[in-house]
């Protein structure tokens, strides 16, 4: 899972306090822990905290104290290329002459370690399969790893020469 932005609600505070401390601040931060791990997104109230550049509080007056903050947390994805990979014989008499992904890329969800892995998505191609000339519909089979495939079938498009049959 990733984190794909945060948003304080509201987005502004207002400090008071004496001139040096104010002069002083580095950094103004709501801080927000979930239990478990973050796999969806959340929101959540958080406490505002006025820091130095050593990451002391400083002491001033802070408007609003808390602040809503909603997190949102997505999977992993990445988008990677077809790749065919053909399987078995063409059947006696079919000869295949062309095959053809109708989409060149499919986006996948999983592990992060696993996804930085796959450089290209294998389409398996069964040839004996191939009777015709004609669309085929291929099911994208997951590696393991890999929690979703978009989309989940692809169209390959087949040309063929059948030899004709004669009568003996």
């Amino acid at each position: 899972y990733v984190l794909t932005g945060m948003l304080a609600n509201p987005a502004t505070v207002f400090v008071t306090g004496a001139k040096s401390t104010i002069d002083s601040i580095s950094y103004v931060k709501a801080t927000v822990t979930e239990d478990g791990g973050l796999t969806k997104s959340f929101e959540q109230d958080s406490n505002v905290k006025v820091l130095d550049r050593d990451l002391n509080r400083l002491d001033v007056a802070i408007s609003p104290e808390v602040v809503g903050v909603a997190v949102n947390i997505e999977a992993y994805s990445k988008e990677v290329p077809l790749v065919m990979q053909q399987s078995g014989s063409p059947q006696t008499g079919v000869t295949v002459d062309e095959l053809t992904l109708t989409a060149d890329t499919v986006q996948l969800t999983g592990k992060r370690a696993k996804l930085d892995q796959l450089e290209a998505f294998p389409v398996d191609i069964d040839l004996s399969k191939i009777t015709e000339s004609k669309n085929y519909e291929i099911e994208l089979v997951l590696p393991e790893g890999v929690t979703s495939v978009t989309p989940k079938k692809v169209q390959v498009q087949a040309k063929v020469t059948v030899e004709e049959q004669t009568p003996t």
